[in-house]
């Protein structure tokens, strides 16, 4: 898959997400016109700014299993797999939605 038709679905599962109101993307590092996830950084927070939950790799807390891997929420920080935009999308639903 190349970038532009990358984009172009995650523009499409933004958009019909009826609880996102704001979004930005942002492409860190684009090679040979393919996919290369270099670091992530998805933030779901309240209208206030309050945080909810962030799902990043930033490269610290060394002692999370899944490491870089990562999330924070109210309790802390958590081990938490590699995650696309699409699986943050679904877990955001599954937790708003009735």
């Amino acid at each position: 898959m190349i970038i532009r038709e990358y984009y172009s679905q995650i523009e499409t599962i933004i958009n019909e997400c009826p609880i996102v109101t704001h979004f930005s993307i942002e492409f860190v590092k684009i090679k040979n016109d393919s996919i290369t996830l270099v670091k992530y950084k998805y933030q779901w927070q309240f209208e206030n700014g309050d945080l909810i939950t962030r799902w990043d790799n930033v490269p610290h807390h060394r002692e999370i299993a899944t490491f870089p891997h990562h999330m924070h929420d109210n309790k802390g920080v958590s081990e938490c797999p590699n995650i696309d935009l699409k699986a943050v999308i679904e877990v955001i639903m599954d937790k708003t939605v009735d």
